[in-house]
């Protein structure tokens, strides 16, 4: 939404100087926070976190194609069974 489309109200809750103290604090050198991921809008604070599915394995000895994907799209965007990643890998 363009901020010049937004209502008065939404814009009094979402001012950039709700959101600065928690990049400062993220920038100070005492935080020893890294990599993280972090909504903040309207006074509100929330860490996120990455969650992955089991995926997609393809035999790979004969190349991968783009039908392979379609064909498996269902299986690669499964979220039935997950874990929560600590690291990228």
């Amino acid at each position: 939404m363009n901020s010049a489309n937004m209502p008065e109200e939404m814009k009094a809750i979402i001012k950039p100087e709700y959101v600065a103290p928690l990049v400062a604090y993220l920038a100070h050198p005492s935080c020893k926070e890294s990599g993280s991921l972090f909504e903040a809008s309207a006074g509100v604070y929330k860490k996120l976190r990455w969650e992955r599915n089991q995926g997609l394995r393809l035999d790979t000895t004969n190349g991968v194609s783009v039908d392979d994907i379609a064909d498996n799209w269902d299986q690669l965007t499964d979220f039935t069974n997950t874990e929560h990643p600590t690291e990228t890998r």
